[in-house]
């Protein structure tokens, strides 16, 4: 997968994750409603090692943080209807 296909696919899970909990009806559990918050913090911490001028391996840093992404999704999205199913 190319740099700017997983910024994209970041971008469409983080645009998923901000119309769930709009929402007023959406509930979760307390915990995974955590983990997706640890998760998205280390989302804005990954883009901001991008941005600045510190040494990283870009490619590496993008996958680590599509998996964190893909990760918060799934556990915002848990025991909701037709996305109850992970994404991978």
């Amino acid at each position: 997968m190319t740099e700017v296909n997983r910024i994209k696919e970041i971008r469409l899970l983080s645009e998923e994750v901000m119309q769930m909990i709009v929402q007023d009806h959406y509930e979760t559990h307390p915990l995974l409603l955590k983990r997706a918050i640890e998760l998205l913090s280390q989302v804005v911490f990954d883009f901001s090692i991008l941005e600045s001028d510190e040494m990283c391996d870009k490619e590496e840093l993008l996958k680590g943080t599509l998996a964190k992404m893909k990760i918060a999704h799934n556990a915002v999205y848990t025991g909701i209807g037709d996305k109850d199913e992970a994404i991978s």
